[in-house]
């Protein structure tokens, strides 16, 4: 009798594993939980700490750039919090877990989409962009992520010039990834929630997300052409970094999760389910996880590639003659 309260007794005082708190864990286990918790709360505030207080800077520079410039460089600034607290409310709300990532997709798409904003407002605005633009030679898309096919398809991809059609074009290639990402996104998990019950819609998830990679590519196709255009003309405001620091982050969140799940479904990791969790639950944690220790990491590449002096430049968008 006394030997069974002992080990009672242990149970309760010793804390779980850390494997265990980050594969296993729900609000109807309070132990996991809480430990769970803080140890995401802790990573969180990690994030925190290094994202406001450069958005304090961003803010507090002198304004001698234009306001949009400043909205821009925050709003892009923002984005690895945004992952950092979709990543949080995934280990604190697991039930919660799919409305979250859609609500991370979007912001992704939003993040690609302001970087082409940001290339045009340091040019000067968009006359100012096909002017400074205007001279170049050669196709416009001999650029990743299918640049190596356009001389396969010339007559899709003709030497046409630079000017306000072309810049147009460029910018509604990448608005209709922030269009298209949240409709697929909310067709699969319609389609993941009925497929336990309809085999046959797997073709259908299957062209939802043919659907969202297309639009991708169409989107970085034009991002990586306007920022090859540019390139030359803002080289001193570190155009390379800015583009890599965003798409790091989307491709560590995109390329980690497949490869969290593909370790699951070969047997390289071992994520036994519990009467709480399924493998597949327990898989997003430990997705969350890895996301909460990585962001801070990324969060000091972000900084440095948006710094705050940028905004107060005396020179910044000199005037076309």
């Amino acid at each position: 009798m006394t030997a069974i309260r002992l080990d009672e007794l242990k149970e309760v005082l010793s804390l779980p594993n850390l494997w265990d708190v980050i594969t296993h864990g729900d609000q109807a286990d309070r132990r996991r939980y809480e430990v769970g918790m803080a140890a995401a709360g802790l990573l969180l505030a990690a994030s925190l700490v290094l994202s406001l207080g450069h958005q304090r800077a961003l803010l507090k520079a002198p304004a001698t750039s234009t306001p949009r410039l400043r909205g821009l460089y925050q709003l892009m600034h923002l984005f690895p919090l945004v992952v950092a607290l979709a990543a949080f409310m995934q280990v604190a709300a697991p039930s919660f877990a799919v409305p979250v990532f859609i609500l991370q997709e979007i912001w992704e798409a939003l993040a690609l989409h302001y970087f082409g904003l940001t290339i045009i407002c340091l040019l000067g605005g968009e006359e100012a962009t096909v002017r400074r633009l205007a001279d170049h030679r050669g196709s416009l898309w001999r650029v990743p992520p299918c640049g190596c096919l356009v001389p396969l398809m010339p007559c899709l991809c003709p030497d046409a010039p630079f000017d306000a059609a072309m810049l147009a074009k460029m910018r509604w290639m990448v608005e209709q990834f922030c269009y298209v990402t949240p409709l697929t996104a909310l067709l699969g998990a319609a389609l993941d929630r009925e497929q336990n019950y309809q085999k046959h819609l797997h073709a259908a998830q299957g062209a939802v997300q043919v659907m969202r990679l297309a639009s991708m590519f169409i989107c970085l196709q034009a991002l990586f052409a306007l920022y090859m255009l540019s390139h030359h003309a803002l080289q001193k405001y570190k155009t390379t970094a800015k583009f890599l620091s965003i798409k790091a982050l989307i491709l560590l969140s995109v390329l980690q999760k497949a490869l969290v799940m593909l370790a699951l479904h070969a047997g390289v990791i071992g994520l036994h389910p519990s009467r709480l969790f399924t493998e597949a639950d327990a898989a997003l944690r430990l997705q969350a996880f890895l996301l909460l220790a990585e962001v801070p990491f990324l969060q000091v590449l972000v900084n440095r590639a948006f710094p705050a002096e940028e905004l107060s430049a005396s020179d910044l968008l000199e005037p076309l003659a």
